[in-house]
């Protein structure tokens, strides 16, 4: 049995409700697991997902608030807000209590 996909704001309503994510986009954020992940690590030319059309999805669970980015040379790497991958890339917090400057 299929699980739901998750919601998101309704479109139509101007965000005042919710709604289920479409198939693509629920296919797409279930694609991340660990690592980062760029649309070209993403698309599948056989299955008729361009890399135009992945581009358009991994922006769409961004703005969402599913994913976040890092550009790395000429690319943008996805990975899951709140996920491994996520947290090993944020800056440790010193221990302690901090100086304060003068």
């Amino acid at each position: 049995m299929k699980q739901p996909n998750p919601s998101v704001k309704c479109q139509s309503c101007k965000g005042t409700g919710l709604a289920e994510m479409a198939d693509s986009l629920a296919e797409t954020l279930g694609r991340f697991k660990a690592k980062p992940l760029s649309a070209h690590d993403l698309y599948d030319p056989d299955a008729g997902v361009t890399i135009n059309a992945m581009n358009n999805r991994l922006e769409k669970l961004r703005v969402a608030g599913f994913l976040s980015r890092n550009r790395i040379g000429r690319h943008w790497f996805y990975a899951k807000k709140g996920g491994a991958a996520q947290r090993k890339t944020q800056p440790k917090k010193a221990a302690g209590n901090p100086i304060p400057f003068l």
